[in-house]
C-alpha cells in the first residue's frame, strides 16, 4: 500500500509537470522534497507497519508457546497417567503388543516358508474410541508406548477397513514417524 502511493505520486507529479511544461528534473526534485517530509513526518507508516509486525510476532510466539504447553502436557498424561481411563488404555495396548508377539512366537515355531501368516490385525477396546480413530490422541499412546517398551521390535498402529479399526504392528526399521510425531519428540526433548 504503501509503495503504491509512492508510485501515484510520482506519476501525479509528472503529469502535472508535463502539462506545465516543466522539466523532468523539476518533478524528480519535487518528488524527493515530498519524501523526505514523509520520512520525516511523525505518522510515518513503516513504522506502524514495524510495530503492527512486532505484535503479530509476539502474538505468533505467544500462541507457539501455549501449544507446546499443551503437547507436552497430553504427552505427560501418557507417561505419568493421573486418571484411570489412560492406564486401561495402556494395558491394551499392552495386551495387544504381548498376543502380537505370542503369535510371532507360534508362527516361528510352526511355520515355515509355505504356511505363514501374511496379516495380522487385532481388536481392542482401543479401536471404538473416538481420541484414538478420529483424533491425534493415539500419538501419544504410541510414543508412550515406544519409550515403556523400548525393547519391542514394533510400532502399534490403528488401521481402517470398511469404517472397522484394528491395531496392527509394524517392524522399527519400516515405521515412519508421522509430521505431528516428530514434532511431540522435538518439544518433549527440549
Amino acid at each position: 500500500m504503501y509503495y503504491i502511493v509512492i508510485f501515484h505520486n510520482i506519476i501525479h507529479l509528472m503529469c502535472y509537470n508535463y502539462n506545465m511544461s516543466t522539466k523532468i528534473s523539476d518533478t524528480i526534485n519535487a518528488f524527493t522534497k515530498k519524501m523526505s517530509k514523509l520520512k520525516n513526518s511523525s505518522d510515518n507508516p513503516q513504522v506502524l507497519v514495524s510495530s503492527e509486525n512486532q505484535k503479530v510476532q509476539n502474538l505468533v510466539t505467544s500462541l507457539e508457546e501455549e501449544r507446546c504447553y499443551k503437547i507436552l502436557k497430553n504427552y505427560n498424561l501418557y507417561k505419568n497417567p493421573v486418571n484411570q481411563q489412560i492406564e486401561e488404555d495402556e494395558e491394551n495396548l499392552l495386551k495387544a503388543a504381548t498376543l502380537y508377539e505370542h503369535i510371532l512366537s507360534l508362527e516361528d515355531s510352526l511355520g515355515d516358508c509355505n504356511t505363514h501368516l501374511k496379516d495380522l490385525r487385532l481388536t481392542s477396546p482401543l479401536c471404538y474410541k473416538n481420541d484414538y480413530t478420529k483424533g491425534n490422541e493415539f500419538c501419544f499412546l504410541r510414543l508412550w508406548f515406544l519409550e515403556f517398551k523400548s525393547d519391542f521390535d514394533y510400532v502399534p498402529i490403528l488401521s481402517e477397513e470398511n469404517e472397522k479399526y484394528f491395531i496392527e504392528f509394524v517392524h522399527k526399521d519400516e515405521y515412519e514417524f508421522t509430521s505431528y510425531e516428530k514434532e511431540i519428540l522435538q518439544i518433549i526433548k527440549h
